[in-house]
């Protein structure tokens, strides 16, 4: 097993448990986020539900006219996971999201001065009409 899928299969427990959003953003980027072997893992994916995902969650921040940009996702097909990030309005979001437990992290960085940050944790269940999205977390709280 690759060093990174122990750090993966760590990543997921903690999303699927944390307390706290923050937490899960800063490991993935303090554990995985710059191990060659990790970013050479990924290939690059196409995802429509999470770009709809990210323009759901776009519009919760910023509101109706919510532009994004740049979208680039890549998938680790063994570890059934995603991640990418893009531009929302020209501030930096980013994606981490499970395929085998249907459970995901967008990060948004609001404000690049002050590192404020919104989370939304997602699920991409299809089919199921009358959904409401839930709210966006300002900060390292957590929402679903």
């Amino acid at each position: 097993m690759a060093d990174y899928a122990r750090k993966l299969a760590d990543l997921k427990n903690t999303l699927l448990t944390a307390d706290s959003f923050a937490r899960v953003q800063g490991k993935f980027f303090d554990e995985l986020g710059m191990s060659p072997d990790f970013v050479a893992a990924g290939r690059a994916a196409d995802v429509p539900l999470l770009k709809a995902a990210f323009e759901q969650v776009g519009r919760r921040v910023f509101g109706p006219g919510c532009t994004i940009q740049g979208l680039a996702l890549f998938r680790m097909e063994s570890e059934k996971f995603v991640h990418g990030g893009c531009l929302m309005n020209g501030c930096l979001a980013t994606v981490l999201y499970f395929e085998d437990v249907d459970v995901g992290l967008v990060a948004v960085s609001t404000d690049f001065s002050t590192g404020n940050m919104s989370y939304a944790r997602i699920s991409l269940l299809e089919g199921r009409e009358g959904l409401e999205p839930g709210p966006v977390s300002p900060g390292p709280g957590t929402v679903q």
